[in-house]
């Protein structure tokens, strides 16, 4: 098993890539560096927060890190695994 995979649980470079990427903008000294997590971000960047409310690109690292501790605890995630869809190999 390579560190990888270890890490991300994928052998595939851009899967590792993608997941080890997740993982850092889990990090409160990520989260709190809005720089830092802009960079992370795409232009079309839009999700639903838990209260159902519509967030954007514009102003969201800035708004997660008016409200992130730098030496709070990272956010956990758990089995969290990466795939790549064979058919959009056009990346």
């Amino acid at each position: 098993m390579t560190a990888a995979h270890l890490e991300t649980g994928s052998d595939d470079p851009q899967v590792a890539e993608a997941l080890a990427a997740e993982y850092e903008t889990l990090s409160p000294e990520c989260r709190a560096d809005p720089d830092r997590l802009n960079r992370f971000l795409a232009p079309d960047f839009h999700e639903f927060g838990a209260s159902g409310g519509e967030i954007e690109y514009e102003g969201t690292a800035q708004r997660v890190a008016a409200y992130t501790d730098p030496a709070g605890e990272p956010i956990r995630a758990e089995r969290v695994r990466g795939t790549r869809d064979e058919n959009r190999l056009d990346q």
